[in-house]
């Protein structure tokens, strides 16, 4: 559709997802940061991002059990993924 009526395909994707310093900058201006990613899609790009998430320390995230970074819409059916993300959350916010 966004092809369709001539409009930037760039409109699908966070410019701060491009580059480590402006991701840097926008994560350390904010209380907590909420990650999770659908698998197998945009490998490369999430591979990026997760490297850098690791200096953020108030990052919000919740493994499964192949230590992907499970988006936050499995936390409302899978309970396990739900606590830890409610626990991360209340260390994050406790600090």
């Amino acid at each position: 559709m966004i092809v369709e009526q001539g409009q930037d395909l760039e409109l699908l994707e966070d410019r701060v997802t491009h580059d480590f310093a402006t991701f840097h900058k926008h994560a350390q201006s904010l209380d907590f940061i909420m990650m999770g990613f659908v698998n197998n899609v945009f490998v490369e790009r999430i591979a990026q991002v997760k490297k850098w998430a690791e200096q953020v320390e108030q990052l919000v995230v919740s493994e499964d059990n192949r230590m992907n970074f499970s988006h936050p819409r499995r936390w409302r059916t899978d309970l396990l993924l739900k606590v830890k993300a409610i626990q991360r959350m209340s260390e994050v916010l406790g600090k």
